[in-house]
């Protein structure tokens, strides 16, 4: 007996799960691919951003399905992590609208920031960082082909080709960043959706009441207009943004990344994008 084998720890493949149907269809597909494996271990994780009801119902879909696949489930929130929630960055950001004389609809327009910006950065942020702490050495993101294609355009129209180079899934492992891995990058929503309801998947069906102030919902409806016009719009994209990013890749390689000054994270600067929002949330609390 290879007792050095009997030893060795299982590797640890981290599936971020929100409650939604992707995520829900790529932990439910990962987990059954390595079922009976010892030596791999999948484990769930949901980042509770502090979104009233709506978050809570997502927590327990994910609860559920990890009861019925036999895997753990790890949850890890905002508040704990940054003392804040979604909600309250919501609240300080409309606070600033209605003192500069502008109603809550046009809220976003105060800045180039909505809630959804400060949540993105946040929720990654954490997710990486527990994800390293698990000791992954893979995180999976249910990310669909839809959502693909509208970050692809998000970051083409910025002229953003730094980020567009950084985009997921990750051929080049860089130190203190988890891989991810995007095993759903080529299938549209409505599939996911159909696999969901098939294999009966428990799946939270509310909005996130802040989802309105988004500026992802413009790409959305892009994406579905030219999808609608032009049929495989979307495949034909996601094949660009394939070629492309080895092209900017070589022309843009990845930053060297040190820890974040005040939290540890990977960053290119002394001090990581997450540290910089949560210093201006305090600013705007005074």
């Amino acid at each position: 007996m290879d007792v050095d084998k009997a030893a060795r720890k299982p590797a640890v493949i981290v599936v971020a799960a929100s409650g939604g149907k992707d995520s829900g269809t790529a932990l439910d597909i990962v987990a059954r691919t390595f079922q009976g494996r010892r030596d791999v271990e999948v484990v769930a994780l949901t980042i509770d951003e502090g979104i009233g009801d709506y978050r809570k119902g997502c927590v327990k879909a994910v609860a559920d399905l990890c009861k019925r696949l036999g895997i753990r489930h790890e949850v890890r929130s905002f508040r704990d992590a940054f003392s804040i929630t979604t909600d309250a960055i919501a609240k300080r950001l409309e606070k600033d609208a209605r003192r500069k004389g502008r109603s809550k609809a046009n809220a976003d327009r105060i800045s180039k920031k909505s809630p959804c910006t400060y949540c993105g950065v946040l929720r990654r942020s954490l997710i990486n960082r527990t994800a390293r702490e698990l000791g992954a050495m893979a995180l999976v993101i249910g990310l669909n082909l839809d959502d693909t294609v509208q970050t692809v355009l998000m970051n083409i129209t910025r002229g953003d080709l730094v980020r567009l180079a950084r985009m997921a899934p990750h051929t080049r492992v860089q130190e203190g960043l988890v891989p991810r891995v995007l095993p759903l990058i080529s299938v549209p929503e409505k599939e996911n959706w159909l696999y969901a309801r098939f294999m009966d998947i428990p799946v939270h069906k509310g909005s996130c009441p802040h989802r309105g102030l988004a500026m992802r919902n413009r790409y959305r409806r892009t994406v579905l207009d030219l999808e609608r016009d032009s049929p495989g719009t979307r495949h034909a994209v996601l094949n660009s943004f394939f070629e492309m990013k080895e092209m900017v890749l070589d022309r843009h390689p990845p930053a060297g990344l040190t820890p974040c000054e005040r939290c540890g994270e990977p960053t290119v600067g002394k001090v990581c994008e997450g540290c910089l929002l949560l210093e201006e949330l305090r600013g705007r609390g005074r």
